[in-house]
C-alpha cells in the first residue's frame, strides 16, 4: 500500500547516485541501497556521520508491524550497513519512534523507519530507567509486541538478531533520541528539519558507492567503472529500456543476459 503525499512512499526506484544540484530533502536522490521490501537512504540532519535510514517500500506505520519476510529483510538491509565499512565500530545502534498513538507524538513521520548509526552510540540505558520498559527482540522468526506509540532502541551485531528496550506510550517529545544524540555530542542541532545537513548526505552517497558491496551489473552508473564495463552492462537493458535503466539497484528482477 502507498499512501498519498508520504514522503517514504514511492521511493523505491534507487539507487541514485544524485550529484550536488540534486533536490536532497527528497528521499529518492538519497537512496543507497534495497533489500527486497527494505530501502536505505543517507539520512538528513545528520548529527553523526553516518547516519542512515532504513525504510519499507510499502506504508507501514511502525517495525511492529512487519511480517516475518519484511523482518528478514530488514536484516539483509542492516547486513549491507555492516558490509559497507562505513560504520568504524564493527556494530550498529538503531532506534525506531515506532507507530501512531493519540496520546503519543514519538514518531515525526508515519512511516516505518529505522535510524541507523555506528554501534559507539547507545539509548538503552536510558530506556532501561523508564519504569514500564522491557527487553525485546526483532528477527525473522520474533517481531515486537506494541500495539501504539513506543520507542525502541537496540543493538545489531550481524547476527539477524536486534536486541533491544522497548517503552510502550511514552510521554515525550518528538524526535526524542535525536535529542539525547545531541546531547552526547554536545551538538544543539538535533532538529532535522532545521539542521538538513545535505552536505553529509552527500559525503555518505559517495562514500557509499565507492565501497559498496553490491555487484557492478547492480549499480549506478557513477560507480567510476571503466566504459567496457558500462557497455557491456547497458547491453542487458530490457527492450524498450532505456540503458541507464541497467544500472538502478533491482533485487526482485535480476537482469538476464540475453542468449
Amino acid at each position: 500500500m502507498k499512501v498519498p503525499n508520504c514522503p517514504f512512499c514511492g521511493t523505491d526506484r534507487g539507487p541514485v547516485w544524485a550529484e550536488p544540484a540534486t533536490d536532497w530533502h527528497l528521499i529518492e536522490n538519497r537512496v543507497l541501497a534495497s533489500a527486497g521490501q527494505v530501502s536505505l537512504c543517507a539520512g538528513l540532519g545528520a548529527i553523526v556521520e553516518p547516519y542512515v535510514i532504513a525504510f519499507t517500500k510499502e506504508h507501514y506505520t511502525a517495525i511492529s508491524e512487519l511480517d516475518a519476510s519484511t523482518r528478514s529483510d530488514v536484516m539483509d538491509a542492516l547486513d549491507l550497513c555492516m558490509s559497507s565499512g562505513a560504520f568504524p565500530s564493527g556494530s550498529l545502534t538503531v532506534f525506531e519512534h515506532g507507530g501512531r498513538s493519540l496520546t503519543s507524538h514519538a514518531a515525526c513521520l508515519e512511516h516505518s523507519h529505522l535510524h541507523i548509526i555506528d554501534g559507539n552510540y547507545g539509548f538503552q540505558a536510558c530506556l532501561a530507567r523508564y519504569p514500564e520498559a522491557r527487553q525485546e527482540v526483532i528477527s525473522e522468526d520474533s517481531s515486537l509486541v506494541a500495539k501504539e506509540g513506543y520507542l525502541f532502541a537496540g543493538s545489531y551485531g550481524g547476527t539477524r538478531v536486534i536486541r533491544g528496550i522497548l517503552v510502550q506510550k511514552p510521554s515525550c517529545e518528538s524526535q526524542f533520541f535525536r535529542r539525547l544524540l545531541a546531547s552526547q555530542v554536545g551538538s544543539v542541532q538535533w532538529d532535522w528539519r532545521l539542521s538538513p545537513r545535505p552536505e553529509a548526505a552527500l559525503a555518505l552517497c559517495r562514500r557509499w558507492r565507492k565501497s559498496s558491496p553490491v555487484p557492478p551489473q547492480t549499480c549506478s552508473l557513477p560507480h567510476g567503472y571503466s566504459a567496457a564495463t558500462v557497455n557491456s552492462v547497458a547491453a542487458l537493458a530490457p527492450k524498450g529500456e532505456s540503458p541507464e535503466g541497467a544500472f538502478r539497484l533491482d533485487t526482485e528482477r535480476p537482469r538476464q543476459r540475453p542468449k
